[in-house]
């Protein structure tokens, strides 16, 4: 597996990494991302580490499961065909 964080990335840079914890200014996050080619499944967490258990509800659409924790905050986002998802400069 895979583990780079994209706060350099094109995305990152061309501000598509932005989101806005309310009525202050936006700030870039750093996003964390797992791949496991094998499976070609990858895991974009928000946050550094997501404790077992901390992800209390998903929502799934097609290929994508969403988990939320238990304040309704976005925790990650799980991709199914990863390869085919992603932007040339991931495909590490």
């Amino acid at each position: 597996m895979t583990r780079a964080a994209v706060a350099g990335s094109h995305e990152a840079k061309e501000g598509l990494l932005i989101w806005e914890d309310g009525p202050s200014e936006p700030q870039a996050k750093t996003v964390y991302v797992t791949w496991d080619r094998e499976h070609d499944i990858a895991y974009i967490a928000i946050k550094r580490e997501i404790v077992p258990g901390e992800a209390v509800r998903q929502v799934v659409a097609e290929d994508v499961v969403l988990d939320f924790g238990d304040s309704g905050r976005l925790l990650g986002l799980e991709l199914m065909n990863a390869a085919t998802r992603f932007p040339s400069e991931m495909r590490m």
